[in-house]
């Protein structure tokens, strides 16, 4: 991993920090509040398939048929959708967060478990990515939905409906659906396991083909263990 620290002590500046994973690297930024951002690389398929997949995903990719109505159901992903109440509740405890840690700790933590999620090494614990994050530049329904999408565990997905009916806004599905598409703490705030009402994929910024491989990736380490 390469760290750089943009001036003076990093309990008070913005530090970044890089670390080479087999998808290539993954950025991130963290401030005295916290985690700002993680940045994943471009992916094409070659880089996917150096990840540890289960077969029928690796096939999957490979033949390129992923669309936004795909069903995850249909990939043999047999994720638990959580509803609002869940959400809003913090499945099995609010996550510490460890308020107050030291930025450069902070970005030695989140890169160290980004390269064992993409090596898959990493444990259900550690796929809580239970980190401060800095959500000061949130308005409160964008902080909500921040917030439910931290609380979706391993194993799980949500829709869009049931975050922003977690945040008092129920018919705010598709305003919901932006928060997610701009989400900038990327696999740390899990936008990958948000779905479609009917199962289907919908969409990633990294791509579906990424967004496949992490669901993939989280349930192996979530039924090895």
């Amino acid at each position: 991993m390469s760290a750089g620290i943009n001036g003076g002590d990093s309990r008070s500046r913005v530090v970044t920090a890089i670390v080479e994973t087999r998808i290539g690297p993954v950025r991130a930024e963290a401030g005295p509040g916290g985690l700002r951002r993680v940045s994943l690389p471009e992916v094409d398929t070659a880089r996917l398939l150096r990840l540890p997949l289960p077969t029928p995903i690796r096939r999957t990719l490979a033949e390129g048929t992923l669309t936004p109505a795909t069903l995850l159901s249909s990939l043999g992903l047999n994720r638990v959708v959580i509803g609002s109440e869940q959400l809003a509740a913090g499945p099995d405890g609010t996550p510490s967060r460890r308020a107050g840690a030291d930025p450069q700790d902070v970005l030695s933590s989140v890169l160290h478990d980004l390269k064992l999620l993409f090596e898959g090494d990493l444990d259900p614990l550690g796929l809580r990515f239970d980190y401060p994050i800095d959500l000061t530049w949130c308005g409160n329904f964008t902080r909500l939905i921040m917030t439910g999408m931290a609380s979706i565990p391993p194993g799980a997905v949500t829709t869009y409906g049931a975050l922003a009916a977690a945040a008092r806004s129920p018919r705010a599905a598709r305003a919901a659906g932006s928060v997610v598409g701009a989400n900038p703490l990327g696999v740390v705030v899990p936008c990958h396991r948000v779905i479609g009402s009917n199962g289907a994929l919908t969409g990633f910024g990294g791509g579906l083909a990424l967004k496949v491989a992490l669901l993939a990736l989280e349930e192996a380490a979530v039924v090895q263990n």
